[in-house]
């Protein structure tokens, strides 16, 4: 199943903050040492951690969008 940028927003309700929005992803990931170029990365937050800490990763191993909960600084 191939999702949408219009559908990801849908669904998550959202906001394009830069991109396309005939942009598809093909696979979501939320670890960034399993994440593979293209696919999009999801920052989840708990009690533990900040999965936005690790952004800066996931753009280096070529991740081809981010769903993010919050916009950090400097991004």
């Amino acid at each position: 199943m191939h999702l949408t940028f219009p559908h990801i927003l849908a669904v998550t309700g959202g906001r394009a903050i830069a991109g396309g929005v005939h942009a598809v992803c093909k696979r979501l990931s939320t670890d960034t040492r399993t994440l593979r170029s293209g696919d999009w990365f999801v920052a989840l937050r708990g009690e533990r951690f900040d999965a936005h800490d690790f952004l800066p990763e996931a753009l280096e191993r070529g991740a081809g969008g981010l769903v993010l909960s919050r916009l950090p600084e400097g991004l």
